[in-house]
């Protein structure tokens, strides 16, 4: 018998339903997962395996008896939807990411206040991968609270975060809580923590080590117990070495690093993704010829991309009955390039390089001009160039 928990064995699960004998049976039965709730999980039950005295043989379909196989996958994918809030997908990276999601809702994680950053291009889902941890774990009950740092406004960014008393600053008539105080034993999601102002980030580092804050105008201390996860789409090592974020700040947001990938690092997804947007807003199956489309073309935009074209599609099907435009918008779309080999270090030096050639070459080799365009200091320039042996003049 193969138990497939929603975590487990997904990817072998999937393998199973294609290479399974005429009479497998498919049966479904509720379970408890133990770090949070799973509505579903998938039992293939082979014909020469007696199934468990404890499942009712009437719940018990054959695999060659269900009309719509495709059915199967809906099911599978929808018990996924409904314990992890988002679409995971059959590859060994999004397999990865659900394991990390069961860590960081773990009771053990939760009590110990362990911090996590979610790393990835724009698009991937940050935000929702934020949404299911919390709603997981022992705080589902409590708070989420999602902060934009790149969209803070400068001048109240302390107000707006930690709060402020009343006439802490002109117009202020009475005390207003901030989004700290906000979240209270929920969780708190720092989105593009690396557009954090420099100039808050010891704030922001005092709070961490504390576990309190005090709001604007306040001699007082609030006791900060939420649980917090932040994300960026940036590579911090360079912010760090360019003197735009501080190296303590980030190992205190980075006790946990999860890594989200992007729709060319799950190409074999795209056809279980399309399925799955589309039927969220119709419920209708995809046309093939938009389904094979999109499996030949780059999504640089990932998933929030993938899902405005799959809106638009159906959109222009209700509408117009066609999605004969749509699918020349998709088709003049770039093609899909292959993943580069490569391990990942070696990977990010070579496009760090590729990156540094190309700016030295449109900056003439002007120092000052790479500096300011890749906004770091002239002394961090110039140590880029000497570990990638650029010459400036070239």
């Amino acid at each position: 018998m193969l138990t497939v928990g929603l975590l487990g064995a997904l990817v072998e699960a999937r393998r199973s339903l294609e290479l399974s004998k005429p009479k497998t049976q498919v049966q479904w039965v509720d379970l408890a997962a133990p770090h949070g709730p799973v509505d579903l999980a998938l039992r293939l039950l082979g014909d020469e395996t007696p199934a468990p005295p404890s499942i009712d043989p009437g719940l018990v379909a054959t695999w060659d008896h269900i009309p719509d196989h495709g059915a199967v996958d809906r099911m599978l994918q929808q018990a996924l939807v409904n314990a992890y809030g988002f679409v995971v997908g059959y590859t060994d990276a999004m397999h990865q990411v659900c394991r990390w999601i069961q860590v960081l809702a773990h009771p053990m994680t939760q009590t110990t206040n362990v911090r996590a950053l979610l790393v990835g291009p724009t698009g991937v889902g940050k935000d929702l991968v934020a949404r299911t941890v919390a709603r997981l774990g022992r705080r589902a009950s409590q708070p989420f609270v999602a902060i934009n740092c790149a969209t803070l406004p400068r001048e109240l960014i302390v107000a707006e975060l930690f709060g402020a008393e009343a006439g802490a600053y002109t117009g202020l008539a009475r005390r207003r809580p901030g989004l700290f105080q906000a979240a209270a034993d929920g969780v708190l999601f720092l989105d593009e923590v690396s557009e954090l102002p420099l100039e808050l980030q010891p704030v922001l580092l005092r709070v961490l080590d504390e576990h309190a804050f005090r709001p604007l105008g306040s001699t007082t201390q609030i006791a900060f117990h939420a649980q917090i996860i932040s994300a960026t789409n940036r590579e911090l090592a360079s912010l760090i070495e360019g003197g735009a974020m501080r190296a303590d700040l980030y190992y205190r947001l980075a006790h946990v690093v999860v890594p989200l990938p992007s729709l060319a690092e799950r190409a074999d997804d795209l056809d279980l993704l399309v399925r799955y947007l589309w039927r969220q807003v119709d419920d209708s199956d995809p046309p093939e010829d938009i389904i094979a489309e999109v499996a030949r073309r780059a999504w640089p935009g990932n998933i929030r991309q993938l899902r405005g074209v799959i809106e638009r599609a159906v959109l222009l099907r209700k509408t117009v009955g066609s999605t004969s435009s749509l699918l020349d918008e998709i088709k003049a779309a770039p093609a899909a390039q292959p993943v580069p080999s490569g391990t990942l270090s070696e990977l990010r030096q070579r496009f760090e390089r590729d990156v540094l050639v190309s700016i030295v070459q449109r900056c003439g080799g002007n120092i000052r001009d790479i500096a300011r365009e890749l906004g770091i200091t002239q002394r961090s320039v110039y140590n880029l160039l000497k570990r990638h042996r650029i010459a400036p003049g070239k």
